[in-house]
C-alpha cells in the first residue's frame, strides 16, 4: 500500500450501529465513532426510526487508520476502488461517481460501486451514507472537459438561499480553475449538507457541513477553498499544511474580492487584509495563529499578481504523483520573481517568509523614516510595535527584524505600481536620491507590507497639508492607511494625537465610505482611552459633526440601515456610523430611539440639558407600585431584541431621566434591606442595567461599600452572593480614567474580604483602568489643545 502505484479496494456495510470492512479476504468490524472522528455515525433529530442515521467518513488529517488498515500520512498515496452495502431507502456519496448498482444478498440491500480514484491521500477519502435530497446538477467548465457540481440536503426549507450558494460556489470553482489554469482533477463534486454535523469535512470531490453552515455569504465558503486545494495538490506531511491553509485564505479573499468588483480588488485587497491583521492584534490576539495569510498578500503585490500566480502554478497543480513541501512553495516563487524581474540581487523568498513564519514575536514592525532633508535622504528604521503604552522591551524583542518591503510615494509620483520595491532585513536602511523638503513621501501606500510606517513630524505635517488641499488625489486604500497608522501610532505612544486629528480635518469634504468606516474602527477602539476623561465630551462633540456630515450628506437619516436602497458593504458601514454617532448623543439618531421605546412601552418625555435634546423615558420610573419588579420586566423585555449597541445606548439615556437615581435607590432598599424576593436569574438582568448606566453605577457602587463597611465593622462573615454579584457587574465596568482610584480604594480596604471570582475582575478592571489613565496623562492634554485651537473656518461645534 506504500507504493504510488498500489490499489486498494474496499467493501463497507452500513448497518448501524456498526459497519464491516472488507479488504480482500480480511473482514474487520468496526463501532461507528460518536465523537465526529473516523467513520462516524449521526442522527437528524427531526426524524425517527431508521431513517433519521447517516454515517460519514472524518479522516482528516490522520483518523483514516481508525477506518482501515494503512500508511495514514499524506505522502502515501493509492488508488482506492469503494463498494459499499447498505439499504436500499438510502442513498451513498463517494469520490468517484457510481459505476453500477447490484442487488445484495440480504432483502431490500444493494451494493454500490464507485469507480477507481486516481492515487489519494488516506485522509482525502470520502463516503456519505444518508437519506438526503438530491438537486439537478451543475455542468461546471472545468480544463478538461465539465465538472459535475451537485448539491444534497434535507430540503429548500433548510437551504433558504440554496440559489445564492450554488451561484457562489460555482463561481469560486471558475475563478480557482482560471487562477492556477488548472483543471479540477475530479469528475464531480458533490455539496452535502447534514443535520447534527460540528465541523466541515474535506474528503476527495465531497464537502460534508452542516446544514446551514453555508447560508449564501462568501465569507462561509472559504473552508471550500480549502478543500479544492487539498484535491488538486499534496503537501508532504502534516508541518506543510499550514502553508497550504494560508493559501486557502489568501486565495479566498483573491477570489472574494474579484467576485464583488474586479477593479476594487485590484486597489483594497491588501489593505483589507492589514486591517483584518491590526485589528486582530489590537484585540490581543496572536498575530503567528491567525495573521499569517498576510504574508502572501504582502508577496502578491511586492512580487506582482502574475508572478504569484505563475509561480504557485508550478507547484500547486493537479499531480497523482507529486507531492510539495514549503520550500519548493518558496523556491518556485523566487525563480518565477527573477524570471519576471520582481524580485532583485540575492533575496529569496524563502528567507523573507521565515522572518514572518518563524518570528517567536506575536507582533508586528513599526517601519520608521526619518528624513535628512539637506541631503535629499532618509534612514529607515524597523523596530517592534506595542499597542499599549510604556511596554517594555526585551533584548530579544530589540532585535527582532523582518524582511519588509520599501517602495513610496512622492508629491510628483503619485502611482504606487511603478516604484520599485527594495526589500531589507536589517535595522536599517539607508534611501538616497529623495525629493526635496517641499515634497512628502508616503511609505508602504497601498498597505502592501504588514506593518505600520511613521516619519519625522515635518514629513508628517506635509502629508497633513496635502490631505488637507488635495487629498483626493491619493488613492483611497492610501488615505486609510495613513489614517490607520497615524491612529495605531499614537495608541501605541509613538505619535502625538495631534498628527492623526490634523489627518481627520481633510475629512470634511472626503465622501468614500470605506475611508469613514476605518475611521469608524480607529475612534471605537480609541473610546476605550478617554470614556471616562475630563476631555470626553470634547472629543465627541468635536467627531460628532464630523461623522453627521457624511451621514447626512449621503441622506441616510431617513433610511433604515438594513434597507434595500443601501448595498451590502455600504449598510454595514453606516450602520458603524449610526452606532458611533448615537454613542455621542447625535440628536437625530436619539430621536429615532425615542420612537422605538414610545411605540412599544409606556413612556413621558423630558428635556436633556446637556445634549440639547429629548428624552423618552419609560413610564415606570414614575410608578409608586410595590411591584415594581413586574414593570421593571416590561423594559427589560423591550430591550431584548435590541443590538448590543442599542441596548447600551438606551440605558445610558434612562440615566438621564431625573426619576431613575430614586428608583434606582428603590430598587436596592427592597433586594437588600426589605428582603425583596427575585430569583438569581432576575436579579443578574436588574443588576447588569444598574450597572451599564453611570447614575445607577455610582449610587450602587456607593451603596454597596457601605453595606461593606459595615459588615467589616459589625460581623467577622464574608459579603453574601447578592453583595458579590452586584459588585463583580459594578467591577466589570469600571474599566476607565474615571475609576482608577477608586478601584485602587477597593483593593485597599475590601480585599480581604473578597472571594477569588470578585479579586479577578477586580485585578483586570484595575489593569484597564491605569492604561486608561497613562493614556491620559499622557496625551490628554495633546488633544484637548488641539481640539481648543482648531481653526475656527472648520465651523465645529465644541
Amino acid at each position: 500500500f506504500a507504493t504510488r502505484s498500489s490499489r486498494y479496494k474496499f467493501r463497507f456495510i452500513f448497518d448501524p450501529p456498526s459497519y464491516i470492512c472488507l479488504q480482500q479476504k480480511k473482514i474487520f468490524i468496526f463501532n461507528f465513532s460518536e465523537t465526529d472522528v473516523g467513520f462516524f455515525r449521526g442522527e437528524d433529530e427531526t426524524v425517527s426510526g431508521d431513517e433519521k442515521w447517516y454515517g460519514v467518513t472524518v479522516l482528516f488529517p490522520s483518523n483514516a487508520r481508525r477506518v482501515f488498515p494503512c500508511f495514514d500520512e499524506p505522502s502515501f498515496k493509492s488508488t482506492f476502488q469503494i463498494i459499499v452495502a447498505h439499504s436500499n431507502t438510502m442513498t451513498v456519496l463517494s469520490m468517484m461517481p457510481l459505476q453500477h448498482t447490484e442487488m445484495a444478498e440480504r432483502q431490500d440491500w444493494v451494493w454500490d460501486t464507485f469507480a477507481v480514484t486516481s492515487p489519494v491521500s488516506t485522509y482525502a477519502v470520502g463516503i456519505v451514507i444518508s437519506q438526503l435530497n438530491s438537486d439537478t446538477p451543475i455542468n461546471v467548465p472545468n480544463k478538461n472537459g465539465s465538472l459535475i457540481l451537485q448539491f444534497h440536503h434535507k430540503g429548500n426549507h433548510t437551504l433558504p438561499n440554496i440559489q445564492s450558494i450554488k451561484a457562489s460556489v460555482q463561481q469560486f470553482i471558475e475563478k480557482m480553475i482560471a487562477y492556477l489554469d488548472a483543471p479540477y482533477p475530479f469528475p464531480k463534486f458533490d455539496f452535502v449538507h447534514l443535520p447534527g454535523m460540528i465541523e466541515v469535512v474535506n474528503p476527495v470531490g465531497l464537502l460534508v457541513a452542516r446544514t446551514g453552515y453555508y447560508d449564501g455569504s462568501l465569507h462561509k465558503i472559504e473552508g471550500f477553498v480549502l478543500h479544492y486545494f487539498t484535491q488538486i495538490s499534496t503537501p508532504h506531511g502534516w508541518t506543510d499544511f499550514r502553508i497550504l491553509n494560508l493559501l486557502s485564505s489568501y486565495l479566498f479573499d483573491t477570489a472574494w474580492w474579484k467576485m464583488q468588483n474586479a477593479e476594487l480588488y485590484n486597489k483594497m485587497f491588501s489593505l483589507r487584509q492589514f486591517e483584518k491583521g491590526y485589528l486582530r492584534y489590537m484585540h490581543g490576539l496572536s498575530y503567528s495563529l491567525f495573521g499569517s495569510e498576510w504574508l502572501f498578500s504582502m508577496l502578491n503585490t511586492s512580487l506582482t499578481e502574475d508572478t504569484m500566480r505563475h509561480g504557485l502554478a508550478k507547484v500547486i497543480m493537479p499531480d497523482e504523483t507529486k507531492t510539495y513541501t514549503v520550500e519548493s512553495i518558496w523556491n518556485a516563487l523566487t525563480e518565477q520573481g527573477k524570471s519576471d524581474g520582481t524580485l532583485f540581487g540575492y533575496v529569496n523568498v524563502s528567507t523573507i517568509a521565515k522572518s514572518w513564519l518563524e518570528s517567536n514575536c506575536q507582533c508586528f514592525p513599526v517601519m520608521t523614516v526619518t528624513r535628512h532633508y539637506e541631503d535629499n535622504a532618509a534612514t529607515v528604521e524597523q523596530h517592534i510595535f506595542f499597542h499599549q503604552i510604556g511596554h517594555e522591551t526585551s533584548k530579544e524583542e530589540e532585535e527582532t527584524v523582518w524582511w519588509l518591503p520599501f517602495e513610496f510615494l512622492t508629491q510628483q509620483q503619485l502611482d504606487p505600481t511603478v516604484n520599485v520595491v527594495t526589500w531589507f532585513g536589517e535595522k536599517y536602511l539607508n534611501i538616497t536620491n529623495l525629493p526635496d523638503s517641499n515634497s512628502f513621501i508616503i511609505a508602504n501606500s497601498m498597505g502592501s507590507g504588514y506593518f505600520l510606517v511613521n516619519y519625522d513630524l515635518d514629513n508628517w505635517k506635509l502629508i497633513s497639508q496635502y490631505m488637507l488641499t488635495q487629498g483626493s488625489h491619493l488613492a483611497a486604500e492610501t488615505r486609510i492607511k495613513l489614517i490607520n497608522d497615524a491612529f495605531l501610532l499614537a495608541y501605541g505612544g509613538e505619535l502625538s494625537y495631534t498628527v492623526p486629528f490634523n489627518l481627520t480635518l481633510s475629512l470634511y469634504n472626503e465622501t468614500n465610505p470605506q475611508i469613514w468606516h476605518s475611521l469608524v474602527r480607529s475612534i471605537n477602539y480609541l473610546k476605550k482611552y478617554y470614556s471616562g476623561t475630563p476631555i470626553e465630551d470634547k472629543i465627541n462633540s468635536y467627531l460628532r459633526p464630523l461623522f453627521a456630515k457624511i451621514y447626512e450628506s449621503r441622506n441616510l437619516v431617513n433610511i433604515k440601515s438594513d434597507s434595500s436602497e443601501l448595498q451590502n458593504n455600504e449598510a454595514l458601514q453606516m450602520r458603524a456610523i449610526q452606532s458611533l454617532l448615537c454613542y455621542m448623543d447625535y440628536e437625530p439618531c436619539i430621536n429615532k430611539m425615542n420612537e422605538k421605546l414610545t411605540k412599544e412601552i409606556s413612556s413621558f418625555e423630558i428635556y436633556d440639558n446637556s445634549t440639547e435634546s429629548h428624552i423618552a423615558c419609560p413610564e415606570f420610573l414614575r410608578s409608586t407600585s410595590t411591584n415594581w419588579l413586574e414593570e421593571f420586566n416590561t423594559f427589560l423585555t423591550f430591550l431584548n431584541n435590541k443590538s448590543y449597541e442599542e441596548k447600551k445606548i438606551y440605558i445610558k439615556n434612562l440615566g438621564k431621566c431625573p426619576e431613575y437615581a430614586p428608583t434606582a435607590e428603590r430598587i436596592l432598599n427592597d433586594v437588600f434591606h426589605n428582603s425583596f424576593n427575585l430569583t438569581s436569574k432576575d436579579w443578574s438582568k436588574i443588576a447588569s442595567v444598574l450597572a451599564e448606566s453611570s447614575v445607577s453605577h455610582n449610587i450602587c457602587l456607593n451603596f454597596l461599600l457601605q453595606r461593606l463597611d459595615h459588615r467589616n465593622v459589625t460581623s467577622s462573615s464574608l459579603p453574601s452572593t447578592c453583595d458579590l454579584d452586584l459588585l463583580n457587574m459594578l467591577l466589570s465596568k469600571m474599566k476607565t480614567y474615571n475609576y482608577f482610584e477608586k478601584l485602587l480604594e477597593i483593593q485597599e480596604h475590601y480585599g480581604n474580604i473578597l472571594n477569588t471570582t470578585s479579586m479577578n475582575r477586580l485585578i483586570s478592571s484595575l489593569k484597564e483602568a491605569r492604561i486608561s489613565a497613562t493614556w491620559y496623562n499622557k496625551s490628554g492634554s495633546d488633544i484637548n489643545n488641539w481640539i481648543e485651537n482648531i481653526p475656527p473656518h472648520f465651523n465645529i461645534r465644541v
